[in-house]
C-alpha cells in the first residue's frame, strides 16, 4: 500500500487550509475596528474581567489575521493551526458555558451585530467546534508529514 496522500486527501487537506485561512481572516478584519465593541462581547459571557477582555480584544483579531497568513508558509504553518486549534476550543468552551447558563448573547466572532439567542448560539457552537478539529486535524497532518509520516 502506498503511503503518499492521495490527490483527495491533498485536495481536501489544500480545501480545508483555505477555508480556515478565510474564517480566521475575516474574524480578525471584522473586529479589529471596533476594539471596545468586541471587549464587550467578551464580557458578555461573564468569564474573563474588563482588563483581559479588553488586552483579547486588542491583540486577538491581529493574531487571527498574521495566523491566516501563517497558514500559508510551511514553517510558520503548525504554530499558526496550533493556536488556531487552541483558540476555537477555548471558544467553544466559553459558548458552550454560556448556553449553560442560558445567556442571550452574540457569540461576538465576527464583530458586532451578530444574532442573539440559544439557536444563534448553538450554530457558533457547531462552528467553533467544527473549526477547532479542522485545525487540530491540518495540525496533526502537517506534522506527520514534516516527521516523513504522510497521513491521509
Amino acid at each position: 500500500m502506498n503511503n503518499a496522500p492521495s490527490n483527495a486527501a491533498r485536495i481536501t487537506a489544500s480545501v480545508a487550509l483555505l477555508a480556515i485561512a478565510g474564517v480566521f481572516l475575516y474574524a480578525g478584519i471584522s473586529k479589529i475596528s471596533a476594539p471596545a465593541d468586541f471587549a464587550r462581547a467578551i464580557e458578555l459571557y461573564r468569564i474573563v474581567p474588563r482588563t483581559p477582555a479588553l488586552v483579547v480584544a486588542l491583540y486577538l483579531p491581529w493574531l487571527e489575521i498574521g495566523c491566516a497568513f501563517a497558514i500559508f508558509i510551511r514553517s510558520l504553518r503548525a504554530g499558526a493551526l496550533a493556536f488556531l486549534a487552541f483558540c476555537s476550543a477555548v471558544f467553544t468552551v466559553f459558548i458552550a458555558s454560556a448556553l449553560a447558563r442560558g445567556l442571550d448573547i452574540s457569540c461576538g466572532c465576527f464583530g458586532t451585530g451578530g444574532s442573539t439567542g440559544r439557536a444563534a448560539l448553538l450554530v457558533s457552537l457547531a462552528r467553533a467546534a467544527l473549526l477547532a478539529l479542522v485545525c487540530a486535524w491540518l495540525l496533526r497532518r502537517h506534522m506527520a508529514q514534516a516527521s516523513g509520516r504522510a497521513q491521509l
